[in-house]
């Protein structure tokens, strides 16, 4: 992620950042060991870019937080033995979603800097697209939308996913370190975020209707942020 800040050792930074982001989806629809879904979950890459804002209580510890848009999804590939031949096919998965980080930031080190990143972060799935590929190597793309009465919505190949069966909230875990060095007015960074999400993509009213075998379809991603920072407002 690239990150803007003004002085040094100041309780503020603000930051503007851009960074790549990879993703996947974890999850089983049935029971593998039957073969009722021998599905591969493939990482995608996609971008990032958002502000962000720090509060440094001391030169060590700092809370971390911001609003970032990113991209995630997932690429699913089946494939399907007839018993002379083995057909495959694929469907990815891209969405736009908004990232609320809210992490703790533990800081050392004079002419480098290094730091480790831990806490939570709220997401939201706006829209995302789709491309799905068949055995035959034809393809079929367009939008995903979410709505609460998609019955009611018209709209070509694209998918309208009722908000009543698919979640587009999550709440997540967020680790990573990082190491910065002074430039200028302010710092260049690089750091290295890994997010699990908690909720499944899949709303069940009753639990008992899942597949048997069905394991929870969750965000998994993984950042490289490139940066540079500037502090603002009152010293330490």
């Amino acid at each position: 992620m690239i990150s803007t800040t003004t002085g040094q050792d100041t309780k503020w930074e603000a930051e503007l950042q851009a960074g790549f982001n990879i993703s996947t989806m974890s999850g089983q629809w049935g029971d593998v060991s039957r073969e009722d879904d021998n599905t591969k979950h493939k990482w995608i890459g996609t971008p990032n870019v958002g502000v962000g804002v720090t509060y440094n209580f001391t030169p060590l510890i700092a809370l971390v937080t911001g609003l970032y848009m990113i991209k995630s999804g997932v690429l699913y590939n089946y494939s399907y033995n007839s018993g002379s031949e083995i057909y495959e096919s694929s469907q990815r998965e891209r969405y736009t979603t908004l990232r609320v980080p809210i992490m703790a930031r533990f800081m050392w080190g004079t002419t480098w800097q290094y730091y480790g990143l831990v806490g939570f972060y709220v997401s939201k799935r706006l829209c995302g697209k789709y491309v799905y590929t068949d055995y035959s190597g034809d393809k079929e793309s367009g939008k995903i939308k979410f709505k609460k009465d998609p019955e009611s919505s018209s709209s070509g190949d694209d998918w309208i996913l009722d908000t009543k069966d698919y979640r587009r909230l999550d709440l997540g875990l967020s680790v990573g370190a990082g190491l910065r060095r002074a430039l200028g007015p302010g710092y260049l960074s690089f750091a290295v975020l890994f997010g699990m999400g908690f909720f499944d993509f899949y709303k069940w009213e009753n639990k008992d209707d899942r597949p048997d075998g069905y394991k929870s379809f969750k965000d998994r991603n993984l950042s490289f942020n490139f940066g540079y920072t500037l502090p603002f407002g009152s010293k330490l």
